[in-house]
């Protein structure tokens, strides 16, 4: 839509130029206000553009914004911090599928032997294990990741 609104300013503005680059050379009679008017008219076109180009190149590479950034980083902070039986997280991809929308997906490695009471003498069972890591991720990804809607979360046992 941003792009279909440039052209249309930019429709208007060359209209615009050609009717004051000829009122001005009728006025005055010099004819080199009509290039004066076309450079104006696209230095403004090139100026307005430029952040056009720039979104849109952001989009195809799949560039997150800064705050969705700064989420990514909080919440695998907090994954570290406050899912028991995480050893590692070897992947966290995220990416914007529109503007307002986000995916995500992390990848974890879960210790088989985690118990979350150390007195227990048995680890908590592997699909009990899975569906409290996943569910935590989740909730942390949603709560710190602006636009964030999907986020599928990959666990693997060491």
């Amino acid at each position: 839509m941003q792009g279909v609104f440039l052209h249309v300013m930019a429709d208007t503005l060359g209209s615009v130029g050609v009717i004051i680059s000829t009122l001005l050379i009728q006025w005055f009679g010099w004819t080199g206000f009509d290039p004066l008017a076309s450079i104006a008219i696209a230095a403004l076109i090139f100026a307005s553009v430029i952040p056009l180009v720039r979104d849109s190149m952001h989009m195809l590479l799949l560039r997150l914004p800064d705050d969705a950034q700064a989420g990514v980083q909080l919440s695998i902070e907090q994954i570290h911090e406050q899912v028991g039986g995480i050893a590692a997280i070897s992947r966290a991809q995220f990416w914007p599928v529109t503007e307002a929308r986000i995916m995500g997906v992390v990848h974890v490695k879960i210790d088989p032997s985690y118990r979350p009471d150390k007195d227990d003498e048995h680890p908590l069972c592997a699909i009990t294990m899975r569906d409290v890591a996943s569910s935590a991720i989740g909730e942390i990804c949603r709560a710190n990741i602006a636009g964030l809607r999907d986020v599928f979360v990959h666990i693997d046992q060491l």
